[in-house]
């Protein structure tokens, strides 16, 4: 059984810039200029267990992993708190992904995150 998330409704505006607390703990904003895959993750989240103890790979470009949650959990080591930058953009709910593209900038896709190689499918499907 493959999961996979329900599609969008396309393309839509996105983010030039991150921002939030890093993962040492300081505050900052840094531009997105090259394809980014920003994999939302909470702490207890079964599925999001994997993305916390290695940030995957993307050819393409980057990989962020980034929550609303405020406070601290041990696996958090690669984790931005952005929690007001995930509500703007309509992501705040985990665990999620959205495949962010520098020009326009736009979301090109989005949705549930299950397994790393659905989520490489579903950008992979989506339009550029």
């Amino acid at each position: 059984m493959t999961l996979r998330s329900i599609g969008g409704s396309g393309p839509r505006p996105g983010p030039a810039v991150l921002q939030g607390v890093d993962p040492t703990g300081v505050w900052r904003e840094m531009a997105l200029v090259r394809e980014t895959i920003a994999l939302v993750v909470k702490p207890g989240c079964d599925s999001c267990g994997a993305f916390l103890a290695t940030t995957p790979r993307y050819a393409p470009g980057d990989v962020i992993v980034v929550t609303s949650y405020e406070g601290r959990w041990p696996e958090a080591r690669n984790v931005w708190r952005a929690p007001q930058w995930l509500r703007t953009w309509r992501a705040d709910a985990a665990p999620y992904y959205l495949a962010l593209d520098p020009r326009g900038p736009v979301i090109r896709a989005e949705g549930a995150l299950f397994s790393w190689d659905q989520v490489l499918a579903e950008v992979a499907a989506s339009p550029t």
